[in-house]
């Protein structure tokens, strides 16, 4: 069995939240403590990578994660709440690519994962009337755990900005990068009870409980 070595890696575009901050030190120091089947996480680095090109630095962070030998990376935006076993939680999973749905900031706020349908942006997958960890379709990047094997089969650009011609409207890299994942046939997960756990902070903390049951996307 591979040993765990994660790199933990967040793009910025300037300062972290402050409760993101105490949130990522908990996730670290909880991080000494053995995984569920006895293991334990054998190296744990971070990388702030900052810039104001969001794809950039998302590509930074997966290639410094190949570059040394990690077994996983964690994307974490910082603007993001969490609790300290997080990381272990994910990694219990033994999925090559799984999520947290987080809330999105706004009310009513909506999640950011979903499901196929005939609407061009899917359905939103209400975490809040779900247990367990259930397949997806598209989620957004701000809490997602990925075996570095995945690039191996994904292929360039990971993470691009694309121009969708039957909405009018950009598409921002984390689509793009489910999009890639979806070519190349890698499943994608969330686990819904942690996801209720997450926080998105803007000038309001964004939860779960903030979206109304049964919401869907609306296009």
């Amino acid at each position: 069995m591979r040993e765990r070595s994660i790199l933990v890696g967040i793009p910025s575009g300037g300062d972290w939240k402050p409760n993101f901050g105490m949130c990522l030190v908990n996730m670290v120091l909880h991080s000494q403590a053995p995984l569920r089947d006895g293991r334990v996480i054998s190296r744990l680095s971070l990388q702030n990578t900052k810039g104001s090109i969001l794809p950039k630095n998302r590509l930074e962070i997966v290639r410094r994660a190949l570059a040394g030998r990690y077994t996983h990376v964690l994307f974490l935006d910082d603007d993001m709440t969490f609790p300290a076993n997080l990381l272990h939680r994910l990694l219990s999973h033994g999925k090559s690519v799984i999520a947290c749905n987080c809330p999105t900031k706004m009310l009513p706020s909506t999640s950011t994962a979903r499901m196929k349908s005939d609407r061009h942006y899917g359905v939103a997958v209400d975490s809040n009337t779900m247990v367990g960890v259930s397949q997806v379709w598209r989620v957004g990047t701000g809490v997602m755990l990925l075996d570095t094997k995945v690039f191996r089969d994904v292929k360039q650009p990971w993470f691009p900005v694309e121009w969708n011609e039957t909405t009018g409207e950009y598409v921002g890299e984390d689509w793009a990068f489910c999009t890639r994942l979806e070519e190349a046939n890698i499943p994608i997960y969330v686990d819904h009870a942690l996801s209720r756990e997450i926080g998105h902070v803007g000038s309001y903390e964004f939860r779960h409980s903030d979206i109304p049951s049964n919401t869907t996307l609306e296009v």
